[in-house]
């Protein structure tokens, strides 16, 4: 049975996945603790809340609650529910949770905006003898609410418990800082990276556009060309774009436009939007319309939008 949820999840077919549960339940098939993980996640998915706390019912009457990855599923799936209190109940109940189940919590706090919550939570990772790692870090960064005493204090953590380094940590802290308008430490933080990867790269220079400081994204952008074993993505060049766009850097932006040819990437909305917006902007509205009819169906508002206001602009 677990091999064929697991297959049904894994591929999509979630209703199908409740449908083959039900009709081995009704049967009275035996049950084991790894059946429930993936039904819970089925849940989540589909936002099926009656579901999910009917499922809960059922752990608790036949006693696999107890087991550290049903509970971990099952607070989780309140998490994405938004039901914090009856996630904290399942974590309260049990006694010794290991600190993927923590992770779940400190992160489902951040993200529904409990950062206080998710605070509480990790002070009381050593009454477990539990230690902290990257993930926690990751997690409580992502809640600090661009509030740059929250993110100095994590930081102070980071380095105390040793994952500083970690390029998942880092790359928060890159976000955070920048998010917190301080690209300065934002760039030590970045520049101290040693395996740097895409997502770290998109963290920076996306802070860096965000922070108005736009010819170092350029330079940054560059560098990952050179240095990186990953191709830059759509988030990189939709980055990369906008910087030529707001410095008018039509040479470097060709350049752009021509690596995505030599790289053979099929221009999807937003790169190709990118690319119109940035030819508009250095005045060559008519190449900006040859990216437009090339687009064809793919069009978004924003890319109709980027259109006119690109030739009413090169008009007046």
């Amino acid at each position: 049975m677990r091999s064929k949820l697991s297959k049904l999840v894994a591929t999509g077919f979630y209703t199908e996945a409740l449908s083959l549960f039900s009709n081995l339940h009704f049967q009275s098939h035996p049950l084991n603790e790894f059946t429930f993980p993936f039904l819970l996640k089925v849940c989540s998915k589909l936002k099926l809340v009656p579901h999910g706390q009917m499922l809960h019912a059922h752990l608790t009457k036949t006693g696999f609650n107890s087991d550290i990855y049903t509970a971990t599923s099952l607070t989780s799936m309140y998490m994405k529910f938004e039901l914090l209190a009856s996630a904290l109940k399942v974590f309260d109940e049990m006694s010794e949770p290991n600190t993927t189940l923590i992770n779940v919590l400190v992160s489902g706090f951040s993200q529904n905006g409990c950062y206080d919550k998710s605070l509480d939570v990790f002070r009381r990772v050593s009454e477990y003898g539990l230690r902290p790692d990257s993930a926690t870090i990751a997690s409580l960064l992502s809640g600090c609410n661009n509030v740059v005493k929250y993110g100095l204090r994590v930081h102070c953590w980071a380095i105390k418990i040793g994952v500083e380094a970690d390029v998942y940590v880092a790359t928060s802290l890159v976000t955070m800082y920048s998010n917190c308008k301080d690209p300065v430490t934002a760039s030590i933080v970045f520049e101290r990276i040693c395996d740097k990867n895409v997502a770290c790269y998109n963290a920076f220079v996306t802070g860096l556009l965000q922070n108005r400081i736009h010819q170092p994204i350029l330079e940054v952008f560059k560098e990952m060309l050179r240095c990186s074993s990953q191709n830059p993505n759509t988030g990189t060049f939709v980055t990369v774009l906008s910087a030529c766009s707001d410095l008018k850097n039509l040479k470097f932006g060709r350049q752009v436009h021509g690596l995505l040819l030599k790289l053979n990437s099929l221009l999807d909305v937003l790169v190709g939007t990118a690319i119109l917006d940035m030819y508009s902007k250095c005045g060559y509205w008519h190449w900006a319309y040859g990216i437009f009819n090339e687009l064809g169906g793919f069009r978004s508002l924003i890319t109709w939008n980027s259109m006119i206001s690109g030739m009413m602009t090169n008009a007046a």
